[in-house]
This record gives C-alpha cells, structure tokens and sequence, in this order.
C-alpha cells in the first residue's frame, strides 16, 4: 500500500527551490490544497486527476512523480530498518551487560532478510507498463 508521506516527500523532492505556490498554479491547483498534501494532512491518496496535475505541476511526466514515490518508500524502510539495529544493539548491551557477537550476526542477519523482503515489496508496487 502506498503511503502519503511518501508522497508527501516525493513532492517535496522534486519541487527543489521551486515556491509551493508557483508548482500549484503550474498544476492548477491552490496553494492550500499542494501544501495539505506535502504535509501528508489528507485523508487519502489523490485521484487520478489530480496526480496527473502534481505531475504537470512539478514539470515531470506521472511515471517520474511515481519513481520517486518508490525511492522515498525505500529510504523509509531503509532509516527505519537502520533505527531498529541500533535500537537493538543498545537493548542488546543492556539486557546482557555486553553485545553478544553471535546475537550480533543472527540480528545483522535477520535485518538483512528484512530489507530484502521490503525491496520485494516496492517491487510488487511498482506500477507496471501494459503488455
């Protein structure tokens, strides 16, 4: 499921130096309604409409505003996935008094499996082009 932070970022990323206001007229929409949605304060994703106005507004085709989308899914699982290690390597210390090499490998480990799995994820997201 996307997420509307991503989203959120994706337009922020892509605006650059840009005003909100000069990419919300160049997409026709108000300044209000582009600053709720890269703010993620709305209740749900856009219509179809709508993203291809963000997209006209941001001066990229729907697919690049999409590809975007999917590297802030992935930086997200990566920044949470990297938080979790640490989190578990200070728990680890205080739990035991010391980091346990081997708890230290089959952790590394599973984190690994983790990413692979939300790589697979965003792969399964990712809209493909009709065949």
């Amino acid at each position: 499921m996307r997420e509307l932070v991503d989203l959120a970022q994706a337009m922020k990323s892509l605006r650059g130096a840009r005003t909100q206001r000069e990419v919300a007229l160049r997409a026709d929409l108000s300044a209000a309604t582009w600053n709720r949605y890269e703010r993620g304060k709305v209740p749900r994703w856009p219509e179809s409409k709508t993203f291809s106005k963000m997209a006209a507004g941001l001066g990229c085709g729907e697919e690049r505003l999409d590809a975007a989308i999917t590297e802030a899914t992935r930086k997200r699982y990566a920044a949470k996935s990297a938080g979790r290690a640490e989190s578990d390597i200070a728990e680890d210390a205080a739990a035991y008094g010391t980091d346990d090499p081997l708890r230290r490998a089959a952790r590394d480990h599973f984190h690994r499996i983790a990413e692979e799995f939300a790589e697979l994820y965003l792969l399964a997201i990712r809209p493909h082009p009709p065949s």
